[in-house]
């Protein structure tokens, strides 16, 4: 998992989305541009995914594409939703 607050949207991995339930066709389609400069169309989220850390649930749009490093990467919005934060390193 990786949070980048220079992601304008938070995604997951689209090989970890064949063991999950609730993959959508986006309302809204997304030309992103990856990190390589190449552009990759989004046309599928998973809405309100459910997931856990350190015994805190958390509900998070993810839209879905092909990430390869990562399985899921925590983007702007999501640290939008969640601010201020509260963290001990």
């Amino acid at each position: 998992m990786l949070v980048d607050s220079g992601s304008s949207h938070s995604f997951i991995c689209e090989l970890l989305t064949t063991q999950l339930q609730g993959v959508v066709k986006a309302r809204h389609p997304l030309a992103v541009r990856m990190a390589n400069g190449g552009v990759i169309r989004c046309d599928q989220e998973l809405p309100a995914c459910q997931w856990q850390t350190h015994g805190v649930t958390l509900d998070t749009n993810l839209k879905v594409l092909p990430l390869g490093c990562y399985d899921v990467i925590l983007g702007i919005d999501w640290l939008a939703q969640h601010s201020p934060m509260k963290v001990h390193w």
